[in-house]
């Protein structure tokens, strides 16, 4: 009777946890129904699907797409013939990096790419195991179970409605949810009130304000300093306005200028005679380049 001993074990009527290490039991999880899509339940659907995997893998590795209407049988010939032995060409070289998983792909597709993907369709979404034990069972690892079943999943989301296939199972959002969330995360380093605030500052009679000081000679440093706008802001809003005067970019129009003096005047008349930059500024006590920038600046030389 089930749970109990023989008579070789006196005493014991019940089964042991030392009992059970020495038995040889199993056990497998399967896959939840509703990770299960409905076009792997659908043998048209699963052809359609193993014609486009057998397809893009054939023009992966080949490099150029296969002849326009080629039939399945074509398709896996040629993954057979041409393609593996492009593929075994570089396992063979020692310098490819790739060489390990290229012999292991080799070693676990030797009955053809359709099939297994096809048994891959089989054992996960009709017998519903999981990818380790599909792993086990056609001697290849989890990763590329998974990575495989990924790509085919691909294929039919596709090639089919949205009803037949699952979204993938990872965090994917769609592109405009995705910028709209970028949107409010960036919102969140300045508040919609300092939005509002800053755009009634840079209105178009404090931008003209603004314009009328800036070209008057203040720079954009006191600007912001006294508006409490950043300085980029104040330059971009009286650049998009056209409002910066010609006047305002040529150099040395706000600058403080050297005021003409006779000692000035004699370190001029002694440079036309020339005198070195040197020589002046031993008499002048200043460095030659300062004596060059006042002679430069007031136009005497």
């Amino acid at each position: 009777m089930l749970g109990e001993h023989n008579d070789l074990h006196e005493g014991l009527s019940q089964v042991g946890y030392e009992d059970f290490d020495r038995m040889h039991r199993t056990g497998r999880a399967f896959r939840n129904p509703r990770w299960i899509p409905q076009w792997a339940l659908n043998d048209k659907k699963v052809r359609l699907v193993v014609y486009n995997y057998v397809y893009n893998y054939v023009s992966a590795v080949m490099r150029s797409a296969p002849k326009p209407g080629s039939s399945l049988m074509e398709l896996e010939n040629l993954a057979r013939t041409e393609a593996r032995a492009k593929l075994e060409k570089r396992a063979a070289n020692p310098a490819d990096f790739e060489r390990r998983n290229i012999q292991e792909h080799l070693r676990t597709s030797e009955n053809g790419i359709a099939s297994r993907a096809t048994l891959l369709i089989y054992k996960a979404y009709r017998e519903r195991l999981k990818g380790v034990d599909i792993a086990e069972i056609m001697e290849m690892t989890p990763g590329a179970v998974r990575q495989n079943l990924s790509r085919l999943n691909k294929i039919a989301r596709r090639l089919f409605l949205e009803e037949d296939c699952f979204p993938p199972q990872h965090n994917t959002i769609p592109v405009s949810e995705f910028k709209a969330n970028r949107r409010i995360r960036y919102k969140k380093y300045r508040p919609a009130s300092e939005n509002k605030a800053l755009a009634e500052k840079t209105s178009i009679e404090q931008v003209r304000e603004l314009a009328a000081q800036y070209n008057a000679g203040t720079h954009l440093k006191e600007l912001s300093v006294a508006t409490g706008i950043p300085i980029a802001t104040i330059y971009w809003r009286l650049k998009k306005f056209g409002l910066i005067s010609s006047l305002r970019h040529n150099k040395g129009q706000f600058k403080k200028r050297t005021q003409v003096t006779p000692e000035l005047l004699e370190l001029a008349e002694k440079r036309k005679q020339g005198a070195t930059y040197v020589e002046l500024a031993a008499t002048a006590g200043i460095t030659g380049a300062a004596v060059r920038y006042r002679l430069v600046s007031q136009g005497l030389v």
